[in-house]
């Protein structure tokens, strides 16, 4: 009996920790028997999708120490991963007489260039969402990190890079939609189902991956690497005298947030039916880290619902009365 003791306890340790998350995930997934309206519906989905943007900014940040302002950067490539896949699904009046997306019709590109391709296939457009992000944040990371280079300058460095990508997208109007982004795209079916912006699908999508996401973060904070990340972020030089590899591990937790958050963006392109460079930009990335808790890190579920509550109370402040329809503002 006394040797379980230990294990007992620390069973009942990881339970009591769990159990916010999960009560905050039940109530998440009891919604729609709650809400009867499709529009409201759609507007919660929303605001979880956000949520899931700020725990990936919540595990660089507030748990690794790494202020990244060009969170938005892996957010919007996630977004048009998703945004290409359905735009070559979608039906002939939205695309040219070889198939082609519209705007590329428009600047009369003859051919679909070779990187879009493999967007033919949703598991690979799927992968690439997060992979995509991720290795970019990881190159980014390897010349930061590898550099020493700590405080606010990655802030600088992460947000200059998010505009310089944001600029290209806007920049090579033939082949990404321009201002316009990707509009008209068809909805995501998997296994099946199909996914309306609008219906209970797509909102029971965003849920799990809502909890998914904690989960990930929650596991990734509880690991041996988890807790060297943690003692990075509050001695870093000491941390490297035993003898660690201090960028490696850095490089490791920005890229795993920048894979959480390119699932935001392809949830987001589902949730709004279009991608954006607007996903990429300046204002959506500032405004999620104003709306992240500036404390330590330890309350996933509070990180997630601090930009919701933001984003809600000012959609609320500019449209007092929403609309129960779809689509009317």
């Amino acid at each position: 009996m006394p040797s379980n003791a230990p294990n007992s306890s620390g069973l009942q340790r990881l339970i009591a920790q769990l159990a916010p998350l999960l009560i905050v995930c039940a109530v998440v997934f009891a919604l729609p028997v709650l809400l009867n309206n499709d529009f409201l519906l759609n507007k919660v989905a929303r605001y979880l999708v956000l949520g899931i943007l700020t725990i990936s900014l919540g595990l660089s940040w507030g748990f690794g120490g790494i202020l990244n302002l060009g969170q938005a950067m892996s957010f919007g490539l996630g977004s048009y991963a998703m945004a290409m896949a359905l735009k070559l699904k979608t039906v002939p009046v939205h695309t040219g007489a070889s198939g082609l997306p519209d705007f590329m019709v428009w600047n009369n590109v003859a051919h679909l260039p070779w990187f879009w391709e493999p967007f033919r296939s949703l598991s690979f457009a799927i992968a690439a969402g997060l992979i995509v992000p991720a290795l970019v944040a990881a190159a980014l990371g390897w010349f930061m990190f590898r550099g020493r280079v700590t405080g606010v300058y990655v802030s600088i460095i992460t947000l200059a890079t998010m505009v310089v990508i944001n600029l290209v997208i806007i920049d090579q109007q033939s082949y990404t939609g321009g201002f316009n982004g990707i509009t008209d795209l068809a909805q995501l079916e998997i296994f099946g189902v199909a996914f309306d912006a609008y219906g209970r699908a797509t909102y029971y999508l965003v849920a799990g991956c809502v909890l998914l996401s904690l989960l990930v973060a929650f596991a990734f904070t509880k690991s041996k690497a988890g807790l060297i990340v943690q003692a990075i972020r509050d001695h870093e030089s000491r941390v490297r005298y035993f003898g660690y590899d201090v960028a490696l591990y850095q490089i490791f937790v920005f890229a795993l947030s920048a894979a959480i958050a390119g699932l935001a963006g392809m949830l987001y392109t589902v949730v709004m039916e279009f991608a954006s460079p607007t996903f990429l930009g300046v204002q959506l990335s500032l405004s999620v880290w104003f709306g992240a808790p500036s404390a330590a890190g330890k309350a996933w579920s509070g990180r997630s619902s601090a930009p919701c509550w933001w984003r809600a109370c000012r959609a609320r402040c500019r449209n007092p009365r929403p609309s129960s329809k779809p689509g009317r503002w």
